[in-house]
């Protein structure tokens, strides 16, 4: 049997059991239900709000200018890549794969193209997922899903070379700079030269009148010739999802499928001391549960988190036993954090701030970007926070068995586990108003203005640590409702090929969200009527208390809610026992 089809076997075998057990679990009631009423939704979302008419002005100009900057906005997206590494891990092998696949008269090539082979399943869906939820074009569906399948793996491996590169140079010093010094270069001059054409055209987009104008400026600055060609790469991925018609379709794929095979070339050839990384990743794995399983998770975690950590919390000795449960939790998010990232955060700004003052010729233009970019991310954080935040029960389930060791009750564990979670959001949100309100002063809003933004970050202090407390609950609700079909454990799922995925996911926690908060809005609205004759603008503050006190109150019911339910949690019926 050669490895192709090996290969072809494994995966197959693995998909068809994946599917089987995720069949097996509509015998439960709980299963069946949220099945149909996540199809009833997302079927109403997709199929039930109309489709878009290809033959208007408006979308025709709406496509035209998206087509046009998205691939500034991947180009963003690769930069990240290739700063923050982290991706590693997708060409990392399990325990059983590293005893099973590494023994056999395997070639190293042929153990990435394993990897590569079985990441096209969450591909393939994503592409799917995506020719849902996109619907315009005149294009017939499987066309579309060939060309998102296209761009998404192009993207899929372009991620994994940064990481491979990344992390290459970072571990092995000089030697293994050299050894990807030319990529390096590339990707630098290619990023150099695409901010600096930007920056050149910034007066440009400022003067524009409105979104639509300031789009047109920033698509026609990107289709000059630096830009182009730094950008060309993520062009030719794109330029199919976004053909017209069936001959423009034909011209686009070869150029994105030529795209593909080089960043295919590329992942096979990266000098990346690969073997040993998987095997590692798999050892750690082994240690974990290992670890787990005698009762010394603590300690191992303790010991990975003092290096290269930014801050430290000491645990007193004695105390509710909740709040251990909240240090262990706020330490595993502290010990993602390097230094590194906080300098790659300070250029970024610094960066931002420079190119808006220069273009503008005036610092205090670039005051107002800092001040509005410190409302946009706590804004983001509101909204996407309760997904990436996951140092919650989405990460503890898989050490049930430990857990359930902890002299707590299931109660008082679940509030400390959402407690750590919405704390860390609340003081990332916080810390974004702060440099906004130190801002203020220096910035040119009117002074009349002044009272009114003061009113409401009053009210975003007041009604944002309910907030993500009721968003953290809703995403450790449905891993505790339905655990075998959320991703558990510290590894979310954050590639690019699980984009389709990670959209749902996106979807589902807003419109859960949007529907808890309908009550408690409500009731602030009828509050803050009241009190508008009185108290002017002002009125918002306890229109935002009592908002505040109705969300307290849907949390404190889902804690109650979700304690019954850890309490009756089966391991082994959940998949949570390995």
């Amino acid at each position: 049997m050669n490895s192709v089809r090996l290969f072809a076997f494994l995966i197959g075998a693995g998909a068809r059991n994946r599917v089987a057990r995720q069949i097996a679990r509509l015998k439960n009631p709980r299963y069946a239900v949220a099945l149909v009423v996540g199809l009833a939704y997302f079927g109403y979302i997709f199929f039930g709000m109309g489709n878009g008419n290809g033959d208007d002005e408006a979308p025709r100009a709406g496509r035209a200018a998206l087509e046009g900057i998205a691939p500034f906005v991947i180009a963003m997206f690769a930069t990240w890549w290739w700063l923050r590494g982290g991706y590693e891990s997708a060409l990392a092998f399990s325990p059983a794969e590293v005893h099973f696949l590494f023994p056999a008269p395997l070639t190293r090539r042929s153990l990435i193209q394993f990897k590569l082979l079985r990441s096209q399943l969450a591909v393939v869906m994503s592409a799917v997922l995506l020719t849902v939820i996109v619907r315009e074009g005149a294009l017939p569906w499987y066309l579309r899903i060939v060309s998102f399948w296209a761009m998404l793996s192009a993207l899929h491996f372009h991620q994994i070379v940064a990481s491979l590169i990344r992390s290459n140079a970072a571990q092995q010093g000089s030697s293994g700079f050299y050894r990807t010094a030319i990529p390096i270069v590339i990707v630098g001059l290619a990023f150099i030269g695409l901010v600096w054409s930007v920056t050149a055209g910034l007066p440009d987009i400022r003067s524009a009148e409105g979104v639509a104008d300031a789009l047109r400026r920033l698509t026609s600055v990107l289709d000059r010739p630096v830009p182009r060609i730094a950008l060309l790469p993520f062009q030719l991925v794109v330029a199919p999802v976004f053909a017209a018609d069936l001959s423009s379709w034909l011209r686009a794929m070869p150029g994105a499928i030529v795209v593909l095979a080089l960043h295919y070339v590329w992942v096979i050839r990266t000098e990346a001391a690969f073997e040993e990384g998987a095997a590692r990743a798999g050892v750690k794995r082994a240690e974990r549960i290992a670890a787990i399983r005698a009762g010394k998770a603590f300690s191992l975690a303790q010991s990975r988190t003092r290096r290269g950590q930014l801050l430290r919390f000491k645990l007193r000795p004695t105390g509710p036993p909740a709040r251990a449960i909240v240090w262990k939790n706020m330490l595993a998010f502290v010990g993602q954090l390097r230094p590194l990232t906080l300098v790659i955060l300070l250029v970024g700004i610094g960066a931002v701030f420079a190119v808006v003052v220069l273009s503008a010729g005036s610092w205090r233009s670039g005051v107002d970007a800092m001040a509005l970019m410190g409302v946009i991310v706590a804004g983001m954080v509101t909204m996407f926070g309760p997904l990436g935040f996951r140092h919650d029960l989405r990460r503890d389930l898989e050490k049930v068995e430990l857990l359930r060791t902890y002299p707590l009750s299931s109660h008082s564990l679940v509030a400390a586990e959402l407690a750590a979670t919405t704390i860390t959001l609340t003081v990332v949100q916080f810390g974004c108003l702060a440099v906004t309100l130190l801002l203020l002063p220096f910035t040119s809003i009117p002074a009349t203005q002044l009272p009114g933004i003061l009113a409401i970050g009053a009210m975003a202090v007041v009604v944002l640590p309910a907030i993500n407390a009721l968003g953290i609950a809703i995403q450790n609700a449905l891993a505790l409702m339905f655990p075998g079909w959320l991703k558990i454990g510290a590894d979310a799922p954050g590639g690019i090929e699980h984009m389709g995925q990670n959209i749902l996911t996106i979807l589902g926690t807003v419109f859960l969200l949007v529907v808890a908060m309908i009550g408690p809005l409500l009731i602030g609205a009828v509050v803050g009527g009241a009190m508008a004759p009185v108290l002017g603008v002002w009125a918002g503050v306890p229109m935002a208390s009592f908002t505040w006190l109705a969300l307290c109150g849907e949390v404190a019911l889902l804690v109650w809610w979700l304690g019954g339910v850890y309490e009756r949690l089966d391991p082994v019926e959940a998949g949570l026992l390995r």
